[in-house]
């Protein structure tokens, strides 16, 4: 079944989980958004295969879209939430999954502390600290409004601050501790955020304004107003050092401003509706975009498109992280993860399969080391010292007899 982009529409103010109707397409302008990403994606998709040709058929990170990554502990270590009610850890750079965090409602993203040491997501009932390596729940930020529903959340480069968005309210807290810093209103309702790295300023934007709005977190008054497109934002990243936005409309393009000041720079046109994603590299020198399911990277100051990969991801990128050295960067699609490696942009042939959320024919590599648990695709091959415990290919050190259950299977070793 084809996955198609999410139409703006879908998450205004007042408007709660807006599908298309029986009716079909009607041209307004809110609806021309659904007709022409519906196009877009079912194009992208027609000529595409599997991103990954080393996956198992049927195979899948998520159960739902993968609506954020984090990468941590100096690029080993991955985290993805989805609006499958989870967030996951992994493995890196071999993709096997480590432990599986259940949430209550739909994760809205998720970031991770310079030392690693906290894990931050959100969900409509609140803020919620985990602590690492093991994922338990540390703590539940307290919100000043007893209904208080997030529907988008963001922390800074230090860790040292988290935004949630609950239509036209803002809450900030510090971490690590999670004391309420300050809560102000919007303008308009706040989608996505993003804060400057040492997180003095908070940038907000959203699919009902065409404008970005730019916060002092210390006063919580609006500092700029960053207009300059012709329809909602879509995606908003500032650069590491703090001199720049970025801020992808529904137009087609990326535009630019430097801060403090706010003085427009040159915007990019993509080659796609609107891009999902935007993302720095950690010097600042590249910009990444999502086109139309591929990766492009554009050279910083001047805007120059230097790469764009030569195979696309599944699906809509929908997320994207960087590991420390910039070497692989990793994406969030509809239910996957993919890697590439950077600056050639080659796709990997590597799999984050959960067989939870998998086909039940899917395949898995399972084995223990140092007292952990982890699930590869079918064929990786395991560590050294590690110890077999499922492998779903017979004569590659322990053979498997399959075992149908009625609602799906599992292997046993011999």
């Amino acid at each position: 079944m084809g996955k198609s982009r999410k139409p703006p529409e879908e998450n205004e103010p007042a408007v709660y989980a807006v599908r298309k109707g029986a009716t079909g397409w009607q041209l307004n302008r809110r609806n021309l958004f659904r007709a022409a990403a519906a196009a877009a994606s079912g194009a992208a998709l027609a000529g595409s295969a599997k991103a990954a040709d080393s996956c198992p058929e049927g195979s899948r990170a998520h159960l739902k879209e993968v609506n954020g990554l984090a990468v941590y502990a100096n690029g080993t270590r991955l985290a993805s939430s989805s609006r499958d009610m989870s967030v996951k850890l992994w493995s890196l750079p071999d993709g096997s999954l480590l432990k599986t965090i259940g949430l209550t409602k739909e994760a809205l993203g998720v970031f991770v502390t310079p030392d690693s040491s906290l894990l931050v997501t959100a969900t409509s009932d609140g803020v919620q600290l985990f602590a690492l390596p093991d994922g338990s729940l540390a703590q539940t930020l307290s919100a000043a409004a007893q209904y208080f529903t997030p529907d988008s959340v963001a922390m800074n480069k230090a860790g040292t601050v988290v935004a949630a968005a609950d239509y036209q309210t803002i809450q900030i807290w510090s971490l690590p501790g999670g004391a309420r810093v300050r809560d102000f209103k919007d303008e308009s309702w706040a989608s996505v955020l993003a804060f400057s790295p040492d997180g003095s300023l908070l940038a907000t934007g959203g699919h009902s304004s065409s404008n970005v709005r730019v916060w002092s977190v210390a006063q919580g008054t609006l500092v700029r107003r960053l207009a300059g497109t012709s329809s909602g934002i879509a995606s908003i990243a500032i650069r590491p050092d703090g001199g720049a936005l970025a801020a992808s409309g529904y137009d087609g393009y990326v535009r630019m401003w430097s801060l403090p000041d706010g003085a427009e720079l040159p915007s990019l046109q993509i080659s796609g509706l609107w891009s999902e994603a935007l993302l720095f590299s950690p010097d600042g020198r590249l910009l990444i975009c999502e086109e139309s399911s591929y990766p492009v990277l554009w050279e910083m100051p001047g805007g120059t498109k230097v790469k764009a990969a030569s195979r696309p991801s599944v699906d809509i990128i929908l997320s994207m992280a960087l590991t420390p050295d910039s070497e692989l960067l990793v994406v969030g699609c509809v239910e996957d993860i993919h890697v590439y490696t950077v600056p050639d942009l080659r796709l990997l042939d590597r799999c984050m399969v959960d067989p939870v959320a998998s086909g039940a024919t899917t395949e898995i590599v399972r084995y223990t080391k140092d007292g952990g648990e982890y699930t590869l695709p079918c064929g990786s091959a395991i560590p050294a010292g590690a110890v077999c415990t499922c492998n779903c290919v017979p004569g590659a050190g322990c053979p498997c007899v399959n075992y149908s259950t009625g609602g799906g299977h599992y292997w046993f070793p011999n």
